[in-house]
């Protein structure tokens, strides 16, 4: 059976929770979606969606650029996702980034 879920591009962080970032291949739905962040803290992880972030006066506010309407849909993503993160980390990370030609710089 064809893998449903890749995880590429992933970027060692290790700041704070902050584990990694890396992009989520969805193969059904023919979609990437990129710098979703795994976080760790004690006996929790946690998933990080793409979001926006600006400041609001002294005040920073971020916003997440993906939102699941139905609980049950998200922590099977959440699941899914974390599950090939470790199998990721297991197996050792190669930070090399897969570049698309139309990547921007930026």
């Amino acid at each position: 059976m064809a893998q449903k879920i890749d995880i590429n591009n992933i970027k060692m962080k290790n700041q704070g929770a902050l584990v990694l970032t890396c992009d989520v291949v969805i193969h059904p739905w023919k979609m990437t979606m990129r710098e979703v962040k795994y976080f760790v803290k004690g006996d929790s992880q946690w998933l990080g969606m793409p979001s926006r972030s600006w400041k609001d006066g002294e005040e920073w506010k971020s916003m997440d650029l993906v939102f699941f309407h139905d609980s049950d849909a998200k922590e099977q993503f959440r699941s899914a996702v974390v599950d090939k993160i470790l199998i990721e980390l297991e197996q050792g990370i190669d930070e090399k980034p897969i570049l698309e030609q139309d990547d921007l710089p930026f």
